[in-house]
């Protein structure tokens, strides 16, 4: 799952080019654009608007739709963006240019006609493991000032066999952990925000006094995650969209997690992620979102 891309701005020459971006970079594709230099995207609106309204407008309309990640290095604007997009070859699958002018840049027009480049990524089956599931969300913390976690089987805290006593759930709090740590490392995430049933989350804590008390723990063991905030809703048992759902969402994208946020390495079963398409996604950002 998941492919990296960088485009020249000045590579689409056509709105046809823009419709081909649109499908190949939609929100469920797994596919995402690193943009460099800082201007990359009123660079990109600027060109197609000397081609015609019409292009300028789609230019819009992609970069409203498509994930695009921002560089962080800043390196001198005296360079062409050839020479800047050299330092994403081990992150990108591949450069993507106004035209072959040099061996670790594609034309971006031989691309698009390639239908055997863009095999699917859009989900996959991975390791059980909350290294893998950060790996996979990255985008979705990089791109999104907000990010829901919705799983009604969530929780922070087990109940002992035959005892009254609550053990912390390391296998839940592994993954909230790493996911805290990209909105820590990427500082765009200003609100992380868990949905959860409260009859498994807040078992023995009906006011939801200690879960909210081992969020803020775990997010204060995390450097650099001070002013995220880490919050908690309720799920709703009216609601169908609450009934059975694990999903990250994201304000572009979403992933499905089959079998929820719990971190289990050491088991050999595999998890199926999948890229949520625009259609079922909608739904799900006006409710957790």
């Amino acid at each position: 799952m998941n492919e990296y891309y960088a485009l020249d701005p000045n590579a689409p020459k056509s709105a046809r080019d823009l419709a081909d971006l649109y499908r190949i970079f939609a929100s469920d594709s797994g596919r995402f654009l690193y943009t460099l230099p800082e201007t990359w995207q009123e660079d990109m609106i600027y060109n197609m608007r000397q081609i015609s309204d019409l292009c300028g407008a789609r230019a819009e309309e992609f970069l409203r739709n498509a994930i695009t990640l921002r560089w962080s290095a800043k390196p001198s604007k005296r360079l062409n963006w050839d020479e800047l997009a050299f330092e994403l070859i081990d992150e990108t699958r591949a450069l993507l240019g106004e035209r072959d002018i040099k061996p670790h840049i594609r034309a971006l027009d031989s691309v698009l006609a390639d239908i055997s480049f863009w095999v699917d990524v859009s989900e996959g089956h991975i390791k059980r493991d909350a290294k893998e599931y950060a790996m996979i969300a990255e985008p979705i913390f990089r791109a999104s000032p907000k990010v829901s976690m919705v799983d009604p089987y969530f929780r922070l805290r087990y109940r002992r066999e035959n005892s009254n006593t609550f053990v912390k759930s390391k296998r839940h709090s592994d993954t909230l952990t790493h996911f805290i740590r990209l909105a820590a490392r990427h500082r765009k995430v200003r609100v992380l925000c868990l949905f959860v049933n409260e009859e498994h989350a807040l078992e023995g804590d009906p006011e939801g006094i200690r879960f909210q008390s081992d969020l803020c723990s775990i997010k204060n063991s995390v450097p650099g995650a001070e002013s995220l905030i880490v919050e908690y809703r309720k799920l709703s048992k009216e609601s169908s969209f609450d009934s059975h759902p694990r999903y990250l969402l994201g304000h572009k994208a979403g992933l499905k997690f089959d079998w929820g946020f719990e971190s289990r390495p050491e088991d050999p079963k595999t998890q199926h992620l999948a890229w949520i398409g625009r259609s079922a996604l909608e739904p799900l950002l006006d409710r957790f979102l």
